[in-house]
């Protein structure tokens, strides 16, 4: 007696199989990212077939985004692990950086003056030629 539902891998590479006009209309640079996009199930064929979903598609793109998941707090634990390692003396002007940055955000903001109607605006062009002492003519 046959089965009536594919397995798990057929029915992988039936969808596959559906995605090659929208693969094909991409860029031929990306391409070869959208195949490595679509091997990525395959490290997690295993889960997929135990996932018993309708929508095939459904577990294929779930394991996806775990995989770029799992990629991205990988990431994370290194860049903390490179900030732990950096010297105190970078750390000090890195802190410095983003304070002068928010300080002239901040006046940014204040010279933003209300309009009538309640809502921000940014100082017009008069007071810009008052401020640089430019003569209109």
């Amino acid at each position: 007696m046959g089965r009536t539902v594919p397995s798990f891998r057929m029915a992988f590479e039936m969808e596959k199989a559906e995605w090659k006009p929208f693969r094909n209309a991409l860029d031929k640079s990306e391409r070869k990212e959208f195949d490595d996009m679509f091997d990525i199930p395959r490290l997690y064929m295993s889960a997929c077939s135990n996932s018993t979903q309708l929508v095939p598609l459904h577990p294929i793109i779930m394991s996806i985004l775990f995989h770029h998941y799992k990629e991205l707090t990988q990431l994370a634990l290194e860049v903390e692990q490179m900030e732990e390692v950096r010297p105190k003396s970078e750390k000090r002007l890195a802190i410095k950086e983003e304070e002068g940055d928010k300080q002239e955000a901040s006046k940014t903001t204040q010279k933003m003056k209300k309009s009538p109607t309640g809502k921000k605006e940014e100082p017009g062009l008069d007071s810009y030629f008052i401020k640089n002492k430019i003569a209109q003519t």
